[in-house]
Formats: C-alpha cells, sequence, structure tokens
C-alpha cells in the first residue's frame, strides 16, 4: 500500500482563501528550484503590506504541516523535493502541461475513444501498453492503423493552424500537395480531413479519406495557411458546416462533367434540398429512431411516415435500398422511379 506523503485530511480542510494562496506559494517555489528571497516571494504571490513577512512565514509553517516528505527552507526559501506528492500537485503544471492537458481531453471527446493515445503522449511505459491492450479487449475501435498514423499530427496542424504535405492518388495527379486542414469528420466508421489545397483557384474546401492518404509531412516550403484570419477561418468553418448538415456524407453530385466548370466556391445556400417522403414499416421504427437516416428526419409513429430534407446523392439511395421492403420511397417521384429500376434489376439478377 502507499505511504501518504501529504497530510490530505489537512489540506481537505482548508478555506478556499487559505488553500489559494498556499497554492500559490507551493507553485512559486516549485518554479523557483535554485530559491527564493521572503520579498521577491510576496511580490510574486501578491502578498502587500508591512506585515507580509510575517504573514508569509506563517502560511510556510502551514505548507511545511502538510508535508510529512518534502521540505521548505529558510530564506532564501527553497523546495526541497525528496519524492512523494506535493500539497497541491496542479503547481507542478505550466503553460505546456495545460495546453497538452486540453488537447487531450478534447481528444477524447472528439475521437470517441478512437486516439492515437501511445503516440500523442509519446509514453513509452510498460503498463499503458498493457491498459491499452486490456482496454482493446472490451472496446472495438473502428479505426484502422492508416487512419491512427495520421490523425495527431493532422489535428495538430488543426490546432495551431499549419499547412501540411501530403500526396493522395487522386488529387494532383497523386504528385505531394499542399493542404490547410480545417476539421477531422467521421462518417461511416471512416476519418476525413476537411481542408482547402494550396493551389491557384481552389475549391473553398476539399475532403480526403485519412485512410487513402500514401504521404504526409510538414511543409517546408513556407506556405501560409489559408484563410490566415481568425473571423474569415471561423466564418469557412460555420459554412462547411451549414454545406453538410443537409448532405448524408460529403458527397454532392454535380451535373458538370468538366472539373476546371466545376464553381470553385460551396455554398450552402445554392444547395438542391429536396424533401424526401418515406413509408415504412412500423416494426423497424424503434431502429430509425436509434439509428436515424439523417439529422433532418422526421418521424409519425401512429402512420410510419417519415420525411428527410436533404440532397438527393448515391450514398442516400444506397442507403434506403438498404431497408429493402421495409421502406418506400413516397416522393420526390424522381428517386421513387430510380429505386424501382434498381429493384427491377435485382430482380432480374435473382430471378437467374
Amino acid at each position: 500500500m502507499k505511504e501518504e506523503t501529504i497530510n490530505w485530511e489537512l489540506v481537505n480542510s482548508l478555506g478556499y482563501k487559505r488553500a489559494n494562496r498556499l497554492r500559490k506559494i507551493e507553485h512559486v517555489l516549485v518554479s523557483c528550484p535554485l530559491g527564493i528571497t521572503p520579498e521577491d516571494l510576496c511580490d510574486k504571490i501578491g502578498l502587500q503590506g508591512r506585515a507580509r513577512i510575517r504573514t508569509l512565514q506563517n502560511d510556510l509553517n502551514e505548507l511545511r504541516s502538510l508535508y510529512t516528505c518534502q521540505w521548505i527552507t529558510t530564506a532564501p526559501y527553497r523546495l526541497e523535493l525528496r519524492g512523494g506528492d506535493l500539497a497541491f500537485p496542479e503547481a507542478e503544471f505550466n503553460t505546456k502541461d495545460r495546453k497538452q492537458l486540453n488537447s487531450i481531453c478534447r481528444l477524447i471527446a472528439f475521437f470517441d475513444g478512437a486516439i492515437p493515445i501511445r503516440d500523442f503522449l509519446k509514453v513509452s511505459l510498460g503498463d499503458v501498453d498493457a491498459a491499452l491492450n486490456a482496454m482493446s479487449e472490451n472496446i472495438d475501435i473502428p479505426t484502422t492503423i492508416s487512419e491512427l498514423r495520421y490523425i495527431k499530427d493532422i489535428y495538430d496542424a488543426i490546432e495551431n493552424k499549419v499547412p501540411i504535405d501530403m500526396i493522395y492518388p487522386r488529387i494532383n495527379g497523386g504528385r505531394r500537395f499542399t493542404l490547410s486542414p480545417y476539421m477531422l469528420k467521421r462518417f461511416n466508421g471512416k476519418w476525413f480531413v476537411l481542408g482547402r489545397i494550396s493551389e491557384e483557384n481552389p475549391f473553398d474546401w476539399t475532403v480526403i479519406p485519412l485512410a487513402a492518404i500514401e504521404m504526409m509531412s510538414p511543409n517546408m516550403d513556407n506556405v501560409k495557411y489559408s484563410p490566415a484570419k481568425i473571423y474569415e477561418l471561423q466564418s469557412l468553418k460555420n459554412k462547411i458546416r451549414r454545406y453538410y448538415s443537409n448532405v448524408l456524407g460529403f458527397y454532392v453530385p454535380t451535373n458538370e462533367t468538366d472539373k476546371a466548370k466545376v464553381s470553385r466556391e460551396l455554398n450552402p445556400d445554392k444547395l438542391q434540398i429536396e424533401e424526401v417522403k418515406l413509408k415504412v414499416n412500423k416494426q423497424i421504427i424503434r431502429f430509425l429512431k436509434e439509428n436515424p437516416i439523417h439529422s433532418t428526419q422526421n418521424i409519425k409513429d401512429d402512420t410510419g411516415e417519415v420525411t428527410l430534407k436533404l440532397v438527393l446523392n448515391p450514398l442516400l439511395k444506397q442507403k434506403l435500398l438498404g431497408f429493402g421492403a421495409d421502406l418506400e420511397v413516397v416522393s420526390p417521384i424522381s428517386l421513387r422511379n430510380e429505386l424501382y429500376n434498381v429493384a427491377q434489376q435485382m430482380l432480374t439478377l435473382y430471378a437467374k
């Protein structure tokens, strides 16, 4: 059993103001390993008045009483670390530590457990490997190794607003290009990075699946992150969110076959959004509530009528067909006819 090196009962009995001042003292002592004079220590913790040195000495004695392992020397005051805990462990945290911890917490919340923890923390402790292995036995993380390889670096590039170089076979003829990444998104168990390619007349943004990236590295050509202004970047991110709030996945069909003629502006207000009306078997209503076809889904329990408002794309058609005889497209008639023709082709295949 671990031997306690701090009198935690005393620590927990401290009032807020008292504990806050002792915490400040400990923080200063930790950050000044060579020692600090009483006057300088008073200045750093904001202690004022003619009796401030005496007040400081009383505080130091109280802080000493919390320790059973550490020790504070007489002036110049120096904290002698002899192992074990500090009374206020957070005093050891600096700005870099807080940023790291904040990133970890955001990653945990964002990635639903699909985090390259070992790489992100850069640790090598055997018990961490054991913990990760034990976790993988109980939790199925649907993320491929090829995706994990790039998640951390892309996330860091988004946080720090720096461009990255990569090779993705379907862009730039399979040659290296530079991307300013904006978001990491997940759909159907796969990760995608959304960002702007550094080229003449680029699209507002491009969507790239992480699993298909062949190479990625920091940009070494001094390419500037775009857009550079915070408000422009935030406006663009809001635009992206609005755009895909009416799309299943990331594919938006275009009638233009020549890529050079496709509009570089991706405007959510110009999307061809349609209302899709469905009739479903009441036995799958619960399933649809737990697994919505799209965020715009609305269900009438009594009639089995379902409505969606979104862009018609191949992913939607594929998903609707997947329900088989449990789902009927009522409108638009163009979508109903298209799925009818596919069903007829399937019938021909199975009639052989």
